[in-house]
């Protein structure tokens, strides 16, 4: 059932002290290692989520700061999904220069250097929060059959963008 998936990941996030920006570069990693599939079961989506709150975290790649990761017409499937969620780490280590008190609820503007796949407003900024508003915008109690990356990548948006 998809509602006990959700709870039990939205339990394992609760208990981290993980950064955002960790959490994200963790799960990247475990993207990766899945990237010749077209779809991931569900099963293995939520072990993804869950893992990566205690999976080893990626290093981070300055380059991804300034480097180009927008989207072209047409790009689809891994390559989409990875460019979305690079995109999101690097907005990520950029607000670790801001401080703290102006990580507003209410959505903040990622201070960018490049080009990016996402839009620049961040309204989760914990992992907590970041899963449980992705969660809450992909899924609506159904379990999918699979999960296509395109899909994923749907989520990661719903993390950044969902209230």
């Amino acid at each position: 059932m998809i509602v006990t998936e959700r709870e039990a990941v939205l339990e394992a996030a609760s208990c981290t002290s993980r950064s955002l920006e960790q959490y994200l570069r963790a799960l990247w990693w475990l993207g990766r290692a899945e990237s010749d599939r077209a779809s991931v079961p569900p099963e293995m989506f939520f072990w993804m989520l869950t893992r990566a709150i205690t999976a080893p975290v990626a290093p981070f790649d300055n380059a991804w700061r300034t480097a180009d990761l927008g989207i072209t017409p047409g790009m689809s499937g891994f390559e989409l999904w990875e460019r979305v969620i690079l995109s999101q780490i690097a907005d990520r280590h950029d607000f670790a220069e801001v401080p703290d008190f102006l990580l507003a609820d209410f959505g903040m503007e990622a201070p960018r250097n490049g080009v990016r796949a996402t839009g620049l407003v961040w309204y989760n900024h914990t992992v907590c929060d970041y899963l449980d508003c992705a969660l809450a915008g992909t899924f609506d109690g159904t379990r999918p059959k699979s999960l296509s990356w395109n899909e994923m990548t749907g989520f990661l948006i719903c993390g950044q963008e969902y209230e």
